[in-house]
């Protein structure tokens, strides 16, 4: 009785501890004044706005009977969206006034950057000192107000009403204003080296976007576009015209730019490997293939090149073309005649040419740098800097991670100096992993940011890069890609846990941080480090993108014959993957909205249950005392599993992107790991 009474007692002491622990937690949750007040009001906004006060009562939307616009005219989108997006009823009135009328919406647009009426809640000095792409909203119980400078800021302050709006009748009085830290805030997706979406998801994607109210979309591309001039180039799932104006035009009505980074040196062998163009580049590149380099020495090179780039500015005639010069084939130039100041020069020149070629379509030109100084490989444009043009706009890229991370600190200043607009560039981890791998590509977000911001950066556009042929799929990027753009919105000083919140309600309907988490807990697999044994005995722990690790042969591939002990790293993985499938699978039957979203999720997470699996059969088939009848049962279930995550991979494949051979090359790699193990079994059977 004793026992069992100290029992007792122990326990409620540490129920206590915990509860205790989880009440301060539950206070601290959300750190600023702005997600205290969000929160409380149980509103979750993607963004979070910079400032908000209360104000006084509730508006309910059922008794909104007009919108009235105040100040110059907008296009009538403006006025669709708000009618379909905030569900209101059809009969409302669409008026104009010079004042702001009760019971309505009111949109004030006032490009002169002056409130031309007096509005009793909103402050002439606030106002005037709002950024462009900024907005004030206003909700009481009279009435709800948005105001802006520009037509890009008021549909900002519309995103923020329908956010608030969603799945609300009654809309807490509150005053909002807010403003982007980056003037462009975007992505890159890769659509040459993997997927090709289609046009659906690239909208799709479009929405997702301009819902974390971020305006580039930018588009990685070598070959996959049908080029009007030289259509050989793009295999039959290109990017057509018709593809590129659909979405493009859709990015305007959501007021995100979309353009491509487009390959105009190096990363160009998909091009330069057609017999027809082969005599344009520097060498065969046979032992790096993706560093196949134009040969800007010859002018029918340059030529050719003009007449890509004036095709891309035809299909997206934006308000920039995006093109990378790095990564080039150095050797091919020093072995072929060419100095490294030769070099230098002529890419100098070369770059010049492709900004004349731009202009003459009413764009700006913007290069990819690595660290300035980095000549040769990375063809910096340090040597040049103080020659190049102002107009040019410059892309910082790799000034974050590995051997090239010191270089902002010199390169930034440099650029802020010498008078640059330039953009810096993170990117989201995804590239030969299963899935991002999401805390570093945050962190990476806000590093990126915040350097940049101090030293006079105009934008950030994180990246997804498609190296071993883009195994993750365009839906389970949605995560730290719209992290990146609440970390360029506010400065990167924004709450992790109400964005967790927000991300979770907002894209699927789910009043928890369920799916943020979930995602955390399968994508941040990536960050934990393998013990190995090297030729010599010695026992290191070295980083993973854990992919061959889940595709290639479990029996014969160095990544699972180095691991000191499989069992233990695989039943690693699988507590990790084994969480978050259990919390995605709650949230697909709690979701909603986007439920498909959550199956690319799930699938993703249960591809590194399996490789967890597929680690702790490795090891139980080296010890010669582990029973050969289990093994027999655990190498079934392998074989199971990786034929249904091949099937289940080209259906997810199909329903967001067009069929090509890379998804038949990424399905076969699954065979890497079923062949042996169906082998394994029939020797052990023997």
């Amino acid at each position: 009785m004793f026992e069992a009474r100290s029992t007792n007692v122990r326990s409620l002491v540490v129920f206590s501890i915990i509860a205790m622990f989880l009440s301060n937690l539950s206070l601290q949750a959300f750190s600023s004044p702005v997600t205290k007040i969000l929160s409380q009001k149980n509103l979750w906004i993607i963004p979070e706005p910079k400032k908000i006060v209360d104000a006084a009562g509730s508006f309910k939307l059922s008794s909104c009977n007009e919108i009235n616009l105040i100040g110059a005219d907008l296009p009538s989108l403006f006025k669709v969206n708000l009618l379909e997006r905030l569900d209101l009823k059809a009969s409302i009135t669409l008026t104009n006034s010079k004042a702001p009328k009760p019971q309505a919406i009111n949109l004030i647009f006032s490009p002169n950057g002056k409130l031309d009426t007096q509005v009793e809640y909103i402050d002439n000095d606030e106002f005037e000192t709002l950024s462009v792409q900024g907005y004030i909203l206003h909700i009481d119980s009279n009435s709800i107000t948005i105001a802006a400078k520009d037509v890009s800021g008021l549909f900002y302050g519309i995103g923020t009403l329908i956010q608030i709006a969603a799945d609300n009748i009654s809309l807490p009085g509150l005053h909002i204003l807010d403003w982007p830290s980056l003037r462009f805030r975007g992505v890159q997706q890769d659509v040459s080296r993997g997927q090709v979406p289609t046009v659906q998801t690239l909208k799709r994607l479009i929405d997702v976007l301009a819902a974390a109210k971020m305006n580039v979309l930018e588009l990685y591309i070598e070959h996959t576009f049908k080029f009007k001039s030289h259509p050989a180039i793009s295999p039959p799932e290109g990017l057509s015209v018709q593809d590129a104006n659909a979405i493009f035009n859709y990015g305007a009505e959501n007021h995100i730019d979309v353009h491509p980074f487009l390959q105009v040196l190096g990363h160009s062998g998909h091009v330069l490997n057609l017999p027809q163009y082969q005599h344009l580049r520097v060498s065969p590149c046979k032992e790096k293939p993706w560093i196949m380099t134009w040969d800007v020495r010859k002018p029918e090179s340059v030529s050719m090149v003009h007449e890509l780039m004036g095709d891309i500015c035809n299909a997206f005639p934006g308000q920039y073309l995006n093109v990378d010069i790095t990564e080039i084939d150095i050797d091919g130039f020093l072995n072929t005649g060419s100095t490294q100041e030769e070099v230098t020069d002529l890419i100098f020149n070369y770059i010049l040419d492709l900004n004349n070629v731009v202009k003459q379509h009413g764009m700006h030109l913007m290069i990819a740098q690595g660290p300035l100084d980095s000549i040769g490989h990375l063809a910096g444009m340090g040597p040049k800097l103080d020659k190049l043009p102002k107009d040019i706009l410059i892309g910082m890229y790799y000034t974050a991670g590995g051997d090239y991370k010191p270089a902002w600190k010199t390169d930034f200043p440099r650029l802020q100096t010498n008078g640059f607009n330039f953009f810096a560039q993170p990117w989201i981890d995804s590239h030969i992993r299963i899935l991002p791998w999401v805390s570093h590509a945050m962190d990476f977000s806000d590093e990126e940011v915040s350097r940049g911001l101090a030293h006079g950066a105009i934008g950030s556009i994180t990246c997804d890069w498609g190296d071993a042929g883009h195994f993750h799929l365009v839906g389970q990027e949605w995560y730290p890609i719209v992290y990146h753009g609440a970390s360029a919105w506010t400065g990167a000083n924004l709450d992790r846990n109400y964005f967790d919140q927000a991300f979770t309600f907002r894209f699927y309907g789910i009043s928890d941080s369920s799916v943020a988490k979930a995602i955390q807990l399968a994508g941040n697999i990536n960050g934990q480090k393998l013990k190995v044994k090297d030729d010599s005995g010695t026992i290191t722990e070295k980083s993973s993108y854990y992919f061959w690790e889940f595709f290639n042969n479990p029996f014969t591939d160095n990544n699972m014959i180095f691991l000191v002990d499989p069992v233990e790293e695989g039943n690693r993985i699988c507590k990790a993957a084994d969480e978050s499938i259990s919390m995605l699978q709650k949230a697909y039957a709690n979701a909603s909205r986007n439920k498909d979203n959550i199956e690319q999720l799930l699938f993703g997470a249960r591809c590194y249950q399996a490789m967890g699996l597929k680690m702790i059969m490795v090891g139980h088939e080296r010890d010669s005392a582990y029973s050969r009848e289990q093994l027999c049962v655990e190498l079934k279930k392998i074989i199971k599993v990786y034929e249904k995550l091949k099937a289940d991979y080209k259906n997810l494949w199909l329903a967001e992107d067009r069929e090509n051979d890379h998804m038949h090359m990424l399905i076969s790699r699954f065979d890497n790991t079923i062949k042996p193990c169906r082998e394994k079994l029939s020797e052990i059977n023997k």
